[in-house]
């Protein structure tokens, strides 16, 4: 019998904790992003991509993961070189 323990990866954890289609209020939670700059982002068209449903915005599991992937940054300067081509 093996002692191994299995230790999820960060992004299957949170791949757990998200719906199909999430709230705003839950991608806050999850990730941290805060509502007004979901709905900021909204505004722009950046960023993140939202499903609109009449009045009802959501993010789908996948968008988030994907967001959270194409922002995962080795240093600072990689992360400043990212932001400034998203302008």
């Amino acid at each position: 019998m093996s002692n191994t323990i299995t230790i999820p990866s960060a992004l299957e954890e949170v791949a757990a904790a998200l719906q199909p289609l999430n709230s705003p209020q839950k991608v806050e939670e999850v990730t941290g992003i805060p509502v007004n700059t979901l709905a900021f982002w909204r505004c722009e068209g950046s960023h993140l991509a939202f499903v609109k449903m009449g009045r009802k915005v959501c993010y789908r599991r996948e968008d988030i993961l994907h967001y959270i992937e194409t922002h995962t940054f080795n240093s600072s300067n990689e992360a400043k070189e990212k932001s400034r081509t998203e302008k």
